[in-house]
């Protein structure tokens, strides 16, 4: 399947109004950090697809930060 520039436009505004929707719907400011780290989780799933050394390390570092979101969403719900 080929994207054109005019599809693959769409594509990005349409997965945009994807994110607002849920930041839209948010009830508690917690939420934010949910969402950022699903959206991390999915990003880990998508780069696993690939078998690069480079992925390996770009993976290695959204796992940092999704352990380091962790940490500062559990010391901020105390």
């Amino acid at each position: 399947m080929r994207l054109n520039t005019s599809s693959m436009n769409k594509l990005f505004d349409l997965m945009l109004m994807s994110v607002k929707l849920q930041f839209i719907k948010i009830k508690f400011p917690e939420e934010i950090f949910q969402i950022t780290i699903n959206h991390m989780n999915s990003l880990v799933s998508i780069l696993q697809e690939f078998n690069h050394k480079i992925m390996d390390d770009v993976i290695e570092e959204v796992k940092e930060n999704i352990a380091y979101i962790n940490k500062v969403s559990t010391i901020l719900a105390e």
